[in-house]
């Protein structure tokens, strides 16, 4: 545990990660600097990874009430990469129907708008991260790990009936993008919390709790809130290592950040992808609003019985 501080020291620097120019933060002693704080400092930062135009817009045109598919088809094919992507994506065993998909207006109809999103979004969060050199953590495993727990979430949100299943996977994909903005912009203070975690044995989140006054989730919703993503994303990502011990508290979206706790938790039991954490214990408050017994049902375990195999096929798609 670190002890007061009577003031707070942190240095600012431009350094050069693989050839792009950007600002750190570097603390000469790990200070106990609030939530705000932090977030003031982050704020000042002008080189911070954007969401590609087309995801902006895509985020606010599937929302308009003038929406057609010819004007979601005209937005992703602004982006010849992506368009590539979406057509390697809707013609996978994964999403496979009976004809090869040639054109975008034939993958949205395959796939559904939402999904289409969700494709979208992901794809475009990875390629904002991908020119940056991340310390600390492996950005393959990191992104499988989280491409896995957006897959684990849509897959339980569907099986539960929630209307929603297409935003918990942008959930999935997002919900540890707070340890990327520490890679990146806090580099001292990542390796200290992964430090902590690996000497004490504990998760990153009880690692941060004995460092600091913030922690990754904070800094998850600040990007989201940055990006313009969904409140209801931000809040998944906000609480998924506190899920709320009700429905009173959040509302509906409870749901959602229980189904993000238990997918993070599965995620990292079966070792898929490595967030720099080791495995969480579930929080029992989640059983009171999600029964347990549903989630053992055989249905559900014949589900997903070929997660890991999916998961692997999926993650080829989207690199």
């Amino acid at each position: 545990m670190i002890s007061n501080q009577k003031e707070q020291k942190q240095k600012t620097g431009i350094e050069r990660k693989k050839g792009v120019e950007m600002q750190v933060f570097h603390f000469e002693n790990l200070v106990l600097i609030s939530a705000e704080e932090v977030m003031a400092l982050l704020d000042k930062i002008e080189d911070i990874p954007s969401l590609p135009v087309v995801a902006t817009k895509i985020l606010k045109i599937v929302n308009s009430p003038d929406f057609t598919v010819k004007a979601l088809s005209d937005l992703i094919k602004m982006d010849s990469a992506l368009t590539a992507k979406v057509f390697k994506i809707s013609n996978s065993a994964f999403y496979r129907g009976n004809s090869e998909i040639k054109n975008i207006d034939d993958a949205i109809m395959r796939l559904g708008v939402s999904q289409i999103k969700s494709i979208v979004i992901g794809i475009s969060v990875i390629k904002s991260f991908k020119k940056f050199d991340q310390f600390g953590l492996d950005v393959v495993e990191f992104w499988k790990h989280s491409l896995a727990v957006a897959l684990l979430n849509k897959t339980i949100g569907e099986y539960y009936g929630f209307k929603n299943a297409d935003d918990m996977w942008i959930s999935g994909i997002l919900h540890d993008i707070g340890k990327l903005i520490y890679c990146l912009y806090m580099p001292t203070l990542m390796q200290r919390v992964l430090s902590e975690a690996n000497e004490k044995k504990i998760t990153f989140y009880q690692a941060e709790n004995n460092l600091l006054k913030f922690n990754h989730c904070n800094v998850g919703r600040w990007l989201c809130e940055k990006w313009g993503i969904p409140k209801r994303v931000a809040k998944c990502v906000e609480h998924h290592h506190t899920p709320p011990v009700n429905k009173f508290i959040l509302g509906d979206v409870t749901n959602d950040i229980g189904v993000c706790h238990i997918s993070d938790s599965i995620v990292k039991k079966a070792k898929i992808g490595n967030s720099g954490d080791y495995i969480p214990i579930i929080d029992n408050n989640i059983w009171e609003y999600i029964p347990q017994e549903k989630m053992r049902a055989p249905e559900f375990l014949e589900k997903i019985k070929d997660f890991k195999k999916e998961m692997t096929d999926i993650f080829n798609l989207f690199n």
